[in-house]
C-alpha cells in the first residue's frame, strides 16, 4: 500500500477534493500527487511494477503526468489519504478554494510545482510566489551555516544496495561538492572539478 496527498484538480472541474478530504471520493477513483509519498520499499513490488512498466511499453499506453499517473493506476484502491498539509502545493496558496483551508505554519512540506526557488525563472515569472520562494532561501541558508557545511558523506549512501546514491538534505556548497567528488572518483577528479567555473551538484529529490 501507498500514502500520498490528493492532488489538485481544479483545472479539470469544480468538485476537487484537495483540501477537502471529507469528501474524497472512493478509493478505487482516488487520484494522489505523487510530490511526496509515504511507502515501505519491498522488492516484489517493484519488480511488479517494473513488469507493469513493460506491459504498458507493450500496448502503447501514455501517461500524461508521467510516474504520478503511473503510480496513481498501479496502486489504485490501495492509497491511503494524506492530509494536504503533507505536500502543500504553492498554488494552492492563491487559490480562494483552497487557502482559507491550508495554513502555511501547519504545513509540513511545502511543494513547489513548476517553477523552483533556484532557478531564475522563478524570480522572473512568479512573483506572486516571492514569499514562499524566500522561505526556502532562508531555510537553505540555516542549513548550510550549521551542522550541514560539511557532511560526512560516507554516511549519507542511502543504502548499500546502491552504493551510488546519496542523501542530501540540503544543497551543497563548491566545497563540500568538491569533498563528494573526492570520496567518489579520487583526489585527482577533485582538483579538476574545483578548476570547472560553472561547477554545481544537483540535489534532485534529495537524493
Amino acid at each position: 500500500s501507498l500514502a500520498a496527498a490528493p492532488a489538485c484538480q481544479c483545472w479539470c472541474g469544480e468538485d476537487c477534493v484537495y483540501t477537502s478530504l471529507e469528501r474524497s471520493p472512493a478509493v478505487e477513483t482516488f487520484y494522489f500527487n505523487a510530490g511526496l509519498l509515504l511507502f515501505r520499499p519491498c522488492t516484489r513490488q517493484f519488480k511488479g511494477m517494473l513488469e507493469a512498466l513493460r506491459l504498458a511499453e507493450a500496448e502503447g499506453r501514455r501517461y500524461p503526468f508521467a510516474e504520478q499517473d503511473f503510480l496513481n493506476e498501479h496502486f489504485r484502491g490501495n492509497v491511503a489519504a494524506l492530509p494536504p498539509q503533507y505536500n502543500a502545493l504553492k498554488y494552492a496558496f492563491r487559490n480562494p478554494k483552497h487557502q482559507a483551508h491550508l495554513e502555511l505554519k501547519s504545513c509540513r512540506a511545502l511543494h513547489f510545482v513548476m517553477a523552483k526557488p533556484w532557478e531564475r525563472v522563478a524570480k522572473h515569472e512568479e512573483e506572486e510566489f516571492a514569499d514562499l520562494f524566500a522561505l526556502w532561501h532562508a531555510a537553505r541558508m540555516e542549513s548550510i551555516s550549521g551542522a550541514f557545511l560539511r557532511p560526512a558523506w560516507p554516511s549519507r549512501v542511502v543504502h548499500t544496495g546502491l552504493p551510488g546514491l546519496w542523501y542530501i538534505p540540503e544543497f551543497v556548497g563548491g566545497e563540500q561538492a568538491a569533498e563528494l567528488v573526492e570520496h567518489l572518483y579520487g583526489d585527482e577528479l577533485r582538483g579538476r572539478w574545483q578548476r570547472m567555473r560553472l561547477r554545481s551538484v544537483l540535489c534532485l529529490g534529495g537524493a
